[in-house]
């Protein structure tokens, strides 16, 4: 099992999208957890087209960490379906619960780590993390942390004053070498992986095209003969620049995270997953 968080240090550069596409495209069953708290599901109105009435997600698991009631399968009671095989626990129902929310996240944390017994990996929708977030728990449980960057300057520069804050707080789970940079191509001004690596000092796992069209798919539920068939058959025929970024990152990734296990002796080294890059 892995759980990954994607998060943003500023901005809407795409975290959603992200995490979204790369849950519906995962290779291994998995469970998408929107938590951000700045805003109500953006992904039921958005790649499910408002046809999931968002009576389940976070609020009925808040009521349930209250009564000290949370578990592994009430996050499965409490999912909706992406794909086959692919679930979303939808965010809060409304903003002002998500905001004043701040015991609810070590014991989510406790309860995503029971995922495992059912063979399915979290991937987790941050969105924009602030200085004094209480979602920390979730922050160091995490195999890998996925900062989403446009490739602009003002997005590079308000970056490099926060990475140091959120190192800190991986490295009291022990946790630093965690995080990595998840790019966005912006529209005019893009700075390269390079670029941007040596300023942030944060390695590069992915690196997403200015696809608008391709992005939609995943954050609007559009459709087309290319994505035809996006929910039942996790991609279907899509080629659009963005969907081979987000498998590329997803290679890369898995490839990281099974690095990690490695040195921790948690189980035998195997091949690396195919398509990861240098």
């Amino acid at each position: 099992m892995s759980i990954i968080v994607f998060t943003s240090l500023t901005g809407s550069p795409g975290t959603t999208t992200s995490a979204v596409a790369a849950t519906v495209n995962w290779h291994r069953p998995a469970l998408l957890l929107e938590a951000d708290t700045s805003k109500t599901s953006s992904i039921l109105p958005g790649l499910l087209r408002g046809e999931v009435d968002h009576s389940t997600g976070l609020s009925p698991l808040s009521l349930l960490q209250q009564r000290g009631e949370l578990t592994a399968q009430s996050l499965l009671d409490q999912s909706v379906m992406l794909a086959e095989e692919r679930y979303l626990v939808p965010g809060f129902n409304n903003s002002i619960a998500g905001l004043g929310t701040t015991s609810l996240w070590g014991a989510l944390g406790t309860a995503l780590a029971g995922m495992e017994a059912a063979g399915i990996d979290v991937l987790i929708d941050l969105g924009r993390l602030s200085p004094t977030d209480p979602r920390t728990p979730l922050l160091q449980i995490a195999d890998s942390v996925l900062v989403t960057i446009r490739t602009v300057l003002p997005d590079v520069f308000a970056a490099d004053s926060r990475i140091a804050g959120l190192r800190a707080i991986l490295a009291g789970a022990g946790h630093e070498s965690h995080m990595s940079l998840w790019l966005i191509g912006g529209t005019v001004e893009t700075y390269s992986s390079k670029e941007i690596h040596a300023v942030l000092g944060v390695p590069v796992i992915a690196e997403l095209p200015n696809d608008p069209k391709g992005a939609a798919v995943y954050s609007l539920g559009t459709r087309s003969d290319s994505a035809r068939g996006i929910l039942g058959k996790l991609g279907g025929a899509d080629r659009s620049p963005f969907l081979r970024s987000i498998r590329s990152g997803i290679a890369n990734l898995t490839q990281q995270i099974q690095k990690q296990q490695d040195q921790l002796a948690l189980r035998p080294a195997t091949t690396a997953f195919e398509g990861a890059t240098p």
